[in-house]
């Protein structure tokens, strides 16, 4: 099987069991939810588009990039295929909200005895229950601020759809494995990867940190579909189909509400910060990294070595606590139902 991807280029995939997961139904769904949550047609064109198909694979091919066991590759092929419709987005409409967690409390579901993917792995000798509990792959799993192959990927694939492939060449060349951990080769290649995957976060108005138009799209796409649940169109249990799936049956809802939100999300968004009191607060997961990186032949770690990074991280970090704090977003009253968090 021959994958051409943005990040890594062309690969050849020859390992049975990939190519039978990679065509199974539960991971082409992926194709059809967006790693950002908010579908393309209602975000900015300036704003980074990729489903968790392309994610997946890209995980996939850079954990064997790195030398990871296949088993790892294997797992690190499935690590959101328990993302429902819209993603994370969907943590802000069932609960749970900056948690950003639903995914994960649902993904040994899709490895249950008699589910498609248990199958295929079982068939292949793997065991579904052991690759479904990604804390045993340290490359591919690591928990903030550690560098791991999924928060790798989704930021080089990023930058790539933003036209900045540059970043992702350096860091590709950059990173190394040392101890089990994925760490980058020099200080310069560390901090460009967490100045990139953290600081951008508002000045570019991407999916995490205190972005404000992308935030704001957010709560105004899942107010809509809270008002579609509300009203008996969709449950909680087509969410486990794709993003096209219920837009298209919230759309049918000829319902005037929803009109008027999916009418404002598809032109850049006009907003007032409250000066004082506000009517409504948006609030994200804080997401960081605080990468190790080799120096005369030994690990140091960022923050260690660089305090205007360290106090940038805690600047960003205040923010993220505060939230984004509205006063009113034109074209609609707010709050809409004020259970965004």
């Amino acid at each position: 099987m021959i994958v051409n991807d943005i990040v890594y280029g062309k690969h050849d995939i020859e390992e049975k069991v990939l190519i039978e997961l990679i065509e199974s139904n539960a991971f082409q769904r992926l194709r059809d939810i967006a790693q950002q949550g908010v579908p393309k047609e209602y975000i900015l064109p300036t704003q980074a588009a990729f489903s968790r198909y392309d994610h997946s694979m890209g995980t996939m091919l850079l954990l064997k990039r790195l030398g990871a066991g296949l088993e790892e590759q294997v797992a690190g092929l499935l690590h959101d295929v328990s993302h429902t419709a819209f993603s994370h987005l969907i943590d802000y409409v069932f609960g749970g909200g900056n948690k950003e967690n639903y995914q994960d409390l649902i993904h040994h579901e899709f490895f249950g005895k008699g589910t498609e993917l248990s199958k295929i792995l079982s068939e292949n000798g793997f065991n579904p229950e052991r690759i479904s509990n990604l804390e045993s792959y340290g490359l591919l799993e690591q928990e903030q601020p550690e560098l791991c192959a999924d928060r790798v990927d989704y930021t080089m694939r990023y930058w790539v759809t933003m036209k900045e492939s540059g970043f992702a060449k350096n860091t590709l060349e950059a990173l190394a494995v040392r101890d089990g951990k994925i760490v980058l080769r020099s200080k310069d290649a560390a901090h460009e990867f967490a100045f990139r995957h953290t600081v951008w976060q508002p000045e570019w108005k991407g999916w995490g940190g205190t972005q404000f138009d992308m935030r704001i799209r957010w709560y105004l796409f899942g107010e809509a579909l809270r008002i579609a649940i509300d009203k008996g169109t969709i449950t909680q249990q087509d969410f486990m189909n794709t993003d096209s799936y219920v837009l298209e049956r919230v759309k049918r809802m000829k319902d005037q509400k929803i009109e008027k939100i999916f009418g404002i999300l598809k032109k850049p968004i006009k907003f007032k910060i409250a000066e004082d009191e506000p009517r409504l607060v948006l609030y994200s997961k804080f997401r960081y990294v605080d990468p190790l990186f080799m120096e005369d032949g030994k690990l140091k770690r960022l923050t260690e070595v660089d305090k205007g990074f360290k106090n940038n991280i805690e600047d960003h970090r205040k923010l993220n606590k505060l939230g984004i704090r509205l006063d009113g977003i034109e074209g609609i009253d707010i709050p809409i139902n004020n259970n965004d968090s």
